[in-house]
Parts: structure tokens; sequence; C-alpha cells
């Protein structure tokens, strides 16, 4: 790009449909940009300070023109992330209120939502607190295709979520050798 994001060693970057984002990680404060011009120029975008110095910075986008735009930072590969949602001028940092202690994995969900497996099974994160969920993929390592649906592995089970945000049915599919 022309024009580099105003972040100091960029690590992480993401689009939905209107906007590019941009993070880094410097002396473990997180920092972010949004351009809504195709990365032409750039705005830096407010970051919360974190309780505790960040070891690394992710950038979580869901799919539609309704995306939600995620910022989430790790103290450490398992403890439970420090989030922030863009709300469109800067990044709001959610509470999470009765998450666990740890974490696998985090997806964008859609709709205000973030999945997250674990050790203590499934939950999401809307509405600025952490829910149990029945979703099947307690335990999964998630990811999010680009059509919206999550996809997690437990052995050799695959499952499927289709849907947005709380709405998703899930599939199951069991490979087998023969």
């Amino acid at each position: 790009l022309r024009a580099q994001p105003p972040v100091p060693r960029l690590s992480a970057v993401a689009e939905d449909p209107n906007r590019l984002y941009a993070a880094g990680l410097d002396a473990g404060r997180p920092s972010a940009a949004v351009s809504g011009d195709d990365g032409r120029t750039w705005r830096a975008t407010p970051v919360p300070v974190p309780a505790e110095p960040l070891v690394n910075v992710r950038l979580l986008v869901s799919v539609g023109h309704n995306a939600d735009a995620w910022l989430v930072g790790d103290t450490n590969r398992t403890r439970f992330p420090t989030i922030w949602q863009y709300d469109g001028a800067g990044w709001e940092a959610v509470a999470a209120t009765g998450h666990p202690d740890r974490y696998f994995s985090v997806a964008a969900a859609g709709e205000g939502v973030l999945l997250f497996t674990g050790p203590s099974g499934a939950g999401v994160v809307a509405d600025g607190e952490y829910r149990v969920s029945d979703w099947p993929v307690a335990h999964a390592d998630m990811r999010r295709l680009a059509d919206g649906t999550l996809v997690g592995r437990v052995g050799d089970d695959i499952y499927l979520g289709i849907g947005n945000g709380l709405q998703r049915r899930w599939i199951s599919v069991v490979l087998t050798r023969v």
C-alpha cells in the first residue's frame, strides 16, 4: 500500500466489506488503524490500555455489511484474552464478565458475538458478558470461513456452524479410514 497504517510493529490485518483494519503491538501496548478507502488513507483508532502488557494481538472480523471487528490481545497463549470491539470511532473494551480462566480458540460469529472454546467448554461473549453455550465445539480449534461458517475440528470430527451470531445450525462431519 502507498499509505502505510500508522501502527508500530504491524502484526495483524483484517477486512470487511467497508473497511481495512490494521493492528500492532509495541512494548505490550496495542495500537490500531482503520481505512475506509481500500488503504489509500488510514486513521489511527484509539485502543484503551490493557491492565497487563500483551504478547500477541489479533484482529477478528465477521462477514456481511454489518460486520463486527474485534481486537483480541493475549497476555499469554492460554489465559482468557483482553477484548475490544470496534465502535466506528475506536476500540471499546469488552468486559466479558463471567469468562473462564483459559481458552483454546476464538472466532467472530457475527451480530456482536465471539465464540470461545476451551477446557471448560464452549461459550460466547455477547453484550459484555460470557455465556456458556451448548454448541458441540467445546474443545475444537475454531475458525471462520469466508462465508461466515464457523469450522472446528475435534479429533477426526469436523463441525460446521452455519448461520450468523447466535442463530447457528451445527453439522458434524465424521472422517473414518476406509
